[in-house]
């Protein structure tokens, strides 16, 4: 087992603990201290990080800031799990004290930033940028390259869907999304589909083998939710790590988030000519969580997962993300939340407040005054 990966218990544990921190309403009107804890818990680790990395990349201190020593509730309580919109919150008040700056790169096209104590010799800080810099230049080529990164892990969880037995997958091709599926078609296409056959359920899922943790303002989400609902499938959204919203806003619509917990390459990377700078790259970001497998030879962890802990629930994830589809549909698609916009289309909204507001009409039976509040951790 991998550590810190949620087994099915963990998981049923986790959101159980998630709905009691989010949704009891002692609990609520403790929201902003935990959520200062949290910033609190990620300031001192940015400070701590720096102090001996020197400098970071953006992701990097993520990973270093909240990944490393991470633990599933009820291992740890919320005050000490700080997430990345912790960080991002820490980080602003650090720089804005000036114990904190950055600098910029462009890598690829992209923009990059890298982070550092100002109270470091210079010398030693340039230095250590162009290290991060090269680094960061070799593992993108390689997340970059579809074959080696992004199909791996959909390779990965088909293999698994047929291993399975209890899945009755669509075709998988690498690079091919399927838009036709369960008599229906969609704008945009999906990874994988799939009928489960024991609880003879439809359902898509959108595989994300990325950095970021992923939350519920995010396209990738909004893309999943409107194509499910065309295609009048349940959808399962699986990503490398989900943020703690993220796995309430899809278990309260009717959907499922599963985290990987871990990024995938290709074992064909070895016959790359860039491998050996993929590998320093990765160790150099403290990047321990990058695993090179055979594409065809899933972990048993996620052929269980659509074996037994996917089959239970999906018929009342049906049941109830039938009862929401058509509203998500409309916001994905009137709203044009299932592309990568700042504001909605027809309301001219920030994003995040759509998906604030749609969020809280799902809980309008539930009488939380401090709603507004709790979603500061998105």
């Amino acid at each position: 087992m991998i550590r810190g990966c949620p087994t099915i218990s963990t998981t049923k544990r986790l959101l159980n603990g998630l709905r009691q921190q989010f949704a009891s309403r002692s609990r609520w009107s403790d929201a902003r201290a935990i959520r200062e804890a949290r910033i609190a818990k990620a300031t001192a680790k940015i400070r701590n990080v720096l102090r001996y990395q020197i400098v970071c990349h953006q992701k990097e201190l993520e990973r270093r800031v909240c990944e490393v020593g991470f633990r599933f509730y009820p291992l740890a309580e919320g005050k000490d799990r700080p997430e990345p919109v912790h960080m991002y919150e820490a980080r602003k008040r650090l720089t804005a004290q000036g114990r904190l700056d950055f600098m910029q790169a462009t890598i690829a096209g992209n923009k990059h930033f890298f982070y550092y104590d100002p109270e470091q010799a210079a010398p030693l800080v340039r230095e250590t940028l162009d290290q991060r810099i090269r680094a960061v230049e070799a593992f993108e080529a390689i997340q970059r390259t579809p074959a080696l990164s992004g199909w791996a892990l959909e390779r990965l969880m088909h293999a698994a869907m047929t291993r399975s037995g209890q899945v009755d997958p669509m075709p998988y091709r690498s690079g091919v999304d399927i838009i036709a599926f369960n008599g229906a078609t969609s704008t945009h296409g999906i990874d994988l589909a799939g009928v489960h056959t024991v609880a003879k359920t439809p359902f898509v899922a959108e595989v994300k083998n990325i950095r970021e943790w992923v939350y519920p303002h995010s396209p990738i989400v909004w893309k999943l939710l409107g194509t499910a609902a065309e295609l009048r499938s349940v959808p399962i959204l699986i990503a490398r790590r989900i943020a703690e919203p993220t796995y309430l806003f899809m278990d309260e619509v009717g959907g499922y988030a599963y985290p990987t917990m871990n990024q995938f390459v290709d074992q064909a990377l070895d016959d790359d000519p860039r491998a050996a700078a993929f590998r320093a790259a990765a160790a150099l970001l403290g990047y321990k969580d990058v695993k090179l497998v055979d594409p065809e030879e899933p972990e048993e962890r996620f052929v269980e997962f659509f074996r037994t802990r996917l089959g239970d629930r999906l018929p009342a994830m049906a049941e109830k993300y039938a009862a929401h589809r058509d509203s998500a549909l409309a916001i994905a698609r009137d709203e044009n939340l299932w592309s990568e916009i700042s504001r909605g289309r027809q309301s001219g909204r920030p994003r995040r407040e759509i998906v604030r507001d749609y969020w809280g009409a799902l809980r309008s039976n539930e009488a939380d005054d401090d709603f507004d509040e709790v979603m500061d951790d998105f």
